[in-house]
Formats: C-alpha cells, structure tokens, sequence
C-alpha cells in the first residue's frame, strides 16, 4: 500500500509519514510478478489440509527477496512522479519491524524461478498507471 499512499499524498502536496525517522527496509514485490506466480501456482494445487471439510490451502510468501532501503524507495518514487515528497520524520510504530523480506524457498520448489522486477522499474510503471488512473483528478 506505501506506493498509492506515498503517490496520494506527494501529489496533494501532503507529507508522507516515514516511521523509525525512515531508516526501514522491505521487500517491495510488483502486481505483474504477484500475479505471474499465481497463473503458476494453478498448476500446483494444495494436497489438502488437516479439515477433511475445508478446501485444500497453503499459504506462501510471494515476493521478492530484495529488501530496499525506506527512503530509497521514496527518492524513486519522487523521481517517477516529478514531485519531491514532503517528509514527516515519525518514531517506531507498536508492533512494526525495522527490515522485510520474503523468503522465496518454498515457493521457488513449487515453480521455480520468476521474475521479480526491480524496484525501479516496478515504481515507474506504478507512477505511470496512478497518474493515468487519477487523470483529470484533483488531488487535493
């Protein structure tokens, strides 16, 4: 959510609050690799579960394995928007983590390997379809 969030309020000339003073990491993970793994994952379904009742699940972690520094995601971010960001400096949230990341292995033994783009390329593509998505929009 940070990217539509962060999109939102740049664009409205609002702060973006950056929480630990923005010294964060997280592993961004791009819609079209999400859903690249998902047509995958079709051709391996679930066996079952402990519910004879219940569908069959599993839950995976899809995402990438990269974990990219807070603020270097917002400085691409401002650069795929054209529009510097106003930044509110915030301590650690209750319950956040300082770093995420998402570890790959079981799903990489389900359907090998996939693409993860970068996250340059990723924000572009997101700045580019959110502007086009608000067009005609007033953002305040």
């Amino acid at each position: 959510m940070a990217p539509w969030i962060f999109s939102r309020a740049i664009l409205k000339g609002d702060p973006i609050q950056l929480f630990n003073e923005g010294d964060m990491q997280r592993s961004f993970t791009f819609i079209d690799d999400a859903t690249l793994v998902m047509e995958r994952l079709l051709d391996s379904p679930p066996e079952g579960n402990n519910s004879p009742a219940a569908a069959p699940w599993r839950v995976l972690n899809v995402g990438t394995d990269r974990t990219v520094p807070l603020l270097r995601f917002v400085e691409i971010l401002e650069d795929a928007l054209g529009v510097p960001a106003a930044r509110e400096l915030l301590p650690m949230q209750p319950g956040d983590v300082p770093s995420t990341h998402a570890d790959r292995t079981q799903l990489l033994e389900l359907i090998g390997d996939y693409p993860q783009t970068s996250i340059e390329d990723g924000v572009r593509a997101f700045a580019a379809w959110f502007r086009a998505y608000h067009e005609g929009e007033d953002p305040r």
